[in-house]
């Protein structure tokens, strides 16, 4: 399971190190933070479009063999981001990059739940969000060092090997996964594993607690340099706190799941305080950017473990696992997406502190149908 968790951990660096290059890749390409935004949620639109597709691939090929695919796939398109000729070029690799880990991440919590067993599934859950969240923090934080000392293109052309390495030693640990060739969803199937309300529910859920949660992970840094003058050094480690607080609510999380408290509990909480964390940033201080961050990533690792262990454990029978993890994922990609969209439009427009202010309330309006719904636990069955 420690290098399925370090792969997912070296996957997350090309989600979140993006927001470490901002200044540079700006200043190469004369972009603006609006042109940022897009080059943030292009990578989310390839990752969200085939995550759902990769979920049900997974079932005829095995996850392993998903996981494999989807990481050599973002490295690949890694390195074509950092010999990217221009700003277009960019774009259109970062989202190949997206594409991959849209392949590669539900599969992944899968078989590090299956290694666990299933009475693991929020400890396994736990395990995934806090390799990412590490992952995030040393993508955030450290590439901004890396960036100055390298310049982006070579830290982009460091995570590509790296990433190479991660998945190179998956294919030689992990074992293979059972797998069903003739394995296909009808309409019929398809209707009933994800048109549960219930699932619907997690999923609208995660979508805006994932847009909140999106802000700080990927302005923060560059609010800080640009608005309020913070070093980059300073600032990468101020916004890396995101993703390393998670690590201090996943496990726990995991557990109180594990040990009967419902999904609807931790998921509400999390967006209570996603919301509140977020909004604190509106304030123009570096010590309200700091606790911020650190109550944005609290949240987060609450809020990721329980909607992943909710809905896998809604899944109908163990092939749907993937699919549900990745239908849950999914749409919170899409939250994901159109986040840096509103944000940067606003921010360009008004204000930051407007745009941190509106920003916040995506993660409490969308968990309101879960004060309505209950999230029953429902034992995945032999199909």
């Amino acid at each position: 399971m420690a290098c399925l968790a370090a792969a997912n951990a070296v996957m997350a660096i090309s989600q979140t190190n993006v927001a470490s290059i901002y200044l540079h890749v700006s200043i190469d390409f004369h972009q603006s933070v609006y042109g940022l935004g897009l080059l943030t949620s292009v990578y989310f639109l390839g990752y969200g479009l085939f995550e759902i597709p990769g979920g049900i691939l997974a079932a005829k090929v095995g996850p392993k063999a998903l996981v494999i695919s989807g990481g050599l796939l973002t490295s690949a398109a890694l390195f074509a981001c950092a010999i990217a000729p221009d700003f277009a070029s960019l774009e259109v690799f970062r989202a190949l990059a997206g594409v991959g880990y849209g392949l590669l991440f539900a599969p992944t919590l899968v078989l590090i739940i299956r290694g666990l067993g299933s009475g693991s599934v929020g400890i396994g859950s736990a395990l995934a969000t806090i390799s990412f969240s590490l992952g995030g923090f040393a993508g955030v934080y450290g590439w901004s060092l890396l960036s100055d000392e390298l310049g982006w293109r070579g830290s982009l052309l460091l995570e590509s090997a790296i990433t190479l390495l991660a998945i190179s030693t998956v294919a030689i640990l992990v074992p293979g996964e059972g797998y069903d060739p003739g394995f296909g969803v009808g309409v019929t199937q398809l209707r009933r594993a994800l048109m549960d309300r219930r699932l619907l529910a997690v999923a609208l859920s995660i979508f805006g607690g994932a847009a909140t949660a999106n802000l700080t992970g990927s302005f923060l840094v560059y609010y800080l340099e640009v608005s309020l003058g913070v070093q980059p050094d300073l600032a990468g480690l101020i916004g890396a706190v995101t993703y390393l607080t998670p690590a201090l609510t996943g496990i726990a999380a995991g557990r109180l799941y594990d040990r009967g408290v419902s999904a609807n509990s931790l998921l509400v909480a999390a967006a209570i305080s996603v919301t509140a964390g977020t909004a604190v940033v509106a304030y123009p201080s570096v010590y309200a950017a700091i606790i911020g961050s650190a109550v944005a990533g609290l949240a987060l690792g609450a809020g990721g473990t329980a909607a992943f262990s909710a809905a896998r454990n809604l899944s109908i029978s163990p092939e749907y696992e993937s699919l549900n993890v990745s239908f849950v994922d999914g749409v919170s990609l899409a939250g994901l997406f159109v986040s840096p969209l509103y944000f940067a439009a606003i921010a360009a427009n008004t204000s930051y502190s407007l745009a941190w202010i509106v920003g916040s309330t995506a993660a409490v309006l969308s968990a309101v149908p879960l004060l309505f719904i209950r999230l029953e636990r429902r034992p995945t069955v032999a199909a």
